[in-house]
């Protein structure tokens, strides 16, 4: 068939190779950010697909419990309980409900991502400890 199908070869090959790029970056996230850090990156994952965030509204759909959260990020649930109170008392995001939370600040969610340091200068607007 992709013989027959030029098309689909390469379609297939793209979806591939989006899918290696996703799991490549997963495996940075997990191994060099802390649990801020990696909460922060798949919150913004999120906020990019319409399908889980209102941008008129800021609000993100969380698509996992807790618990699936905490395993996906590799972190424990409590660890990750700890993150989100952090995110919420730099006055990034607000828990609305367990599955729903308001995004206040997507830029300070991306210095989190960063980490302490961006382009070799200490980030200090939002510095996170490991």
């Amino acid at each position: 068939m992709m013989l027959a199908e030029p098309q689909l070869q390469l379609t297939l090959f793209t979806k591939v190779m989006h899918d290696f790029h996703q799991a490549q970056m997963r495996i940075m996230h997990l191994t060099k950010q802390n649990t801020c850090q990696r909460l922060a990156s798949f919150l913004l994952d999120l906020a990019d697909g319409p399908e889980f965030f209102n941008q008129s509204r800021h609000l993100l759909k969380l698509p996992v419990n807790r618990f699936d959260l905490a395993d996906f990020i590799g972190s424990a649930p409590e660890s990750t309980a700890r993150a989100f109170a952090k995110l919420e008392s730099l006055g990034l995001v607000q828990r609305v409900t367990s599955r729903t939370i308001e995004i206040l600040d997507q830029e300070g969610l991306r210095s989190v991502q960063r980490g302490p340091y961006v382009t070799g200068k200490p980030n200090h607007a939002h510095t996170i400890s490991p």
